[in-house]
């Protein structure tokens, strides 16, 4: 099941999502000029919340999930049109070009993030925009689910412009958001929005930042876990059997 499908609220997103779609939709709306209105992908859509409100302002949308579950609630819910599936070019080709892709916590669980950059890149308009949005680790801050096994790349505002730029994209905004316990995902995230460029930029290096990081991350979960096992060392003491 996937875990934006949320049976129990029967199609609806939780109110901590709905504030991170209008902060999204805002972002966005804000790097086109007044009524716009174009063609809109967004790969791994989930419910196609989002698109619905592009498509509600004018906007020709398209979502991209593998849930069955998603793609029969954007459709029945939202009258969002949905294919299933993974991303791919040739899935996508007849459908182009775009003049906006989303792509909303989706890099942190690719492989090979760049090979994903580069066929975005054949799909966008040539004054199309890029959004982007994903962990920032910068700021590992929350301990439940940021180095959860679902993330495989991990971002600073630095190695994300490096791979947008060496990808054919040059960094249109950029904006990074604490969040916290009412808005979704909780943990602090980049936001950018990126143009495709022809433009050479140098790779800029914040290995030791993140190094640093890091390693007060684990040195705070360890003392976390330390602070943890003293606490059941101390239970069982009291509720030890007495002799």
């Amino acid at each position: 099941m996937s875990n934006y499908e949320h049976p129990e609220l029967v199609g609806a997103r939780p109110e901590v999502e709905m504030r991170q779609i209008q902060r999204q939709f805002e972002i966005i709306s804000s790097r086109f000029s007044n009524g716009f209105s174009g063609k809109a992908l967004d790969i791994g859509c989930s419910t196609a919340v989002l698109l619905s409100r592009f498509h509600d302002s004018g906007w020709s949308v398209l979502g991209l999930d593998p849930s069955d579950k998603c793609i029969q609630i954007s459709k029945e819910k939202l009258n969002v049109d949905v294919k299933k599936g993974f991303f791919s070019v040739e899935l996508l080709q007849k459908d182009m070009p775009f003049d906006l892709i989303v792509l909303s916590h989706v890099l942190e669980h690719l492989v090979n993030p760049d090979i994903v950059i580069r066929g975005i890149r054949e799909l966008l308009s040539d004054d199309g925009l890029l959004y982007i949005e994903v962990p920032n680790l910068m700021k590992p801050d929350d301990t439940k689910c940021y180095f959860g096994f679902e993330h495989v790349n991990f971002f600073t505002p630095v190695s994300l412009s490096n791979l947008i730029h060496e990808n054919g994209f040059a960094v249109d905004s950029l904006a990074t958001f604490d969040n916290g316990k009412d808005i979704s995902p909780y943990y602090p995230v980049i936001a950018m929005t990126v143009k495709k460029s022809s433009e050479k930029t140098k790779i800029l290096d914040d290995r030791a930042d993140c190094s640093k990081v890091i390693e007060e991350y684990k040195n705070s979960m360890n003392k976390l876990i330390q602070d943890i096992d003293t606490r059941i060392a101390k239970v069982m003491e009291l509720t030890a059997p007495k002799n």
